[in-house]
């Protein structure tokens, strides 16, 4: 869900983005009671700890994504070749972002996350996960 987080942050009604951090009266209905929930335990590590948010929202939240090129080493007539062997998708993070700190936060988030009060159906679409639920 927090990779998540920033486009559906980006639905804000008025294209405001950024700014509707915590206004949830402004986000659309896709913005479901997961994600209300998740910004609400954002807010909260935001004012207690604010090291750890800034780390779990560089490592998760603000992370992008490039394309790099792969490769595979083909053997033919006895030398060895570097042949284009498709594509993969690597993160692009902040340079200070630490992954242990974001791990830290995270165990707080979800130790401060009210699962009784989100639904299993909008916890599965804050995910992604398009499978019924049974």
């Amino acid at each position: 869900m927090l990779y998540r987080l920033r486009d559906a942050m980006g639905e804000c009604i008025g294209g405001m983005g950024e700014d509707c951090d915590s206004r949830l009266l402004l986000f659309p209905a896709s913005f479901n009671a997961a994600f209300r929930e998740l910004d609400r335990c954002l807010t909260e590590l935001k004012q207690l700890e604010p090291v750890l948010h800034w780390h779990v929202r560089a490592w998760y939240v603000d992370c992008g994504w490039r394309q790099e090129a792969q490769y595979r080493y083909v053997i033919t007539g006895g030398k060895r070749r570097k042949v284009a062997a498709g594509w993969r998708m690597v993160p692009v993070r902040h340079r200070d972002a630490r992954q242990e700190t974001a791990q830290q936060a995270v165990r707080r988030l979800v130790g401060s996350y009210r699962f009784e009060r989100v639904h299993l159906k909008d916890l599965q679409q804050a995910a992604g996960d398009t499978a019924d639920i049974a």
